[in-house]
């Protein structure tokens, strides 16, 4: 009967490598949690990553777009005033020379 004690007692005791394989599925266990989650952040990162890179493209594009507009209406609006500015001197030259016209027919008369 002692004999079998001590043999059952033997066979519960936790040697070293039982111990070592104990820890380290406790490890595995408690780690896994922490491992899915850094894996779903990693995950969620890589797409924040591409929608930023995705929206600086677009934004330095519509910024391109816009400068290129701007200066292509700022050209057009400068050809339009220096048709303006030719139109109204002419108009005063030509009111010029008409008052000088009347101006010497008065005089004649």
């Amino acid at each position: 009967m002692c004999k079998t004690l001590v043999t059952v007692v033997c066979f519960q005791i936790v040697n070293p490598k039982m111990m070592e394989s104990l820890r380290q599925q406790v490890l595995t266990e408690l780690e896994k949690p922490f491992r899915d989650k850094v894996s779903e952040v990693e995950t969620e990162l890589d797409r924040w990553k591409s929608d930023y890179r995705k929206l600086k493209y677009d934004y330095t594009f519509l910024k391109s777009e816009y400068e290129h507009e701007t200066s292509e209406h700022k050209g057009i609006i400068n050809e339009l005033t220096l048709r303006y500015e030719a139109e109204v001197r002419k108009m005063l030259s030509g009111i010029f020379y008409h008052k000088m016209c009347y101006m010497v027919c008065k005089q004649k008369v």
